[in-house]
């Protein structure tokens, strides 16, 4: 059963790419580049929100794992 376990995990790390970044305990602080006194910062914990929340826009980001 371990064996199992073990060997779908790895399948799902084959298939996403990101796979070790969208744990549950993980936080990414995204703020834009170019605002001061924290204007526009969001704190995310999952890879598609950050893209969702930062592509198509006109603004650049900065994304940092929160430690």
């Amino acid at each position: 059963m371990k064996h199992k376990a073990i060997e779908l995990l790895d399948r799902l790390k084959m298939l996403e790419p990101q796979f070790n970044l969208n744990g549950s305990k993980n936080i990414w602080i995204v703020k834009p580049a170019f605002l001061s006194r924290g204007r526009g910062i969001k704190c995310l914990s999952k890879f598609n929100d950050i893209l969702n929340y930062s592509l198509g826009k006109d603004t650049q980001y900065v994304v940092q794992k929160y430690i």
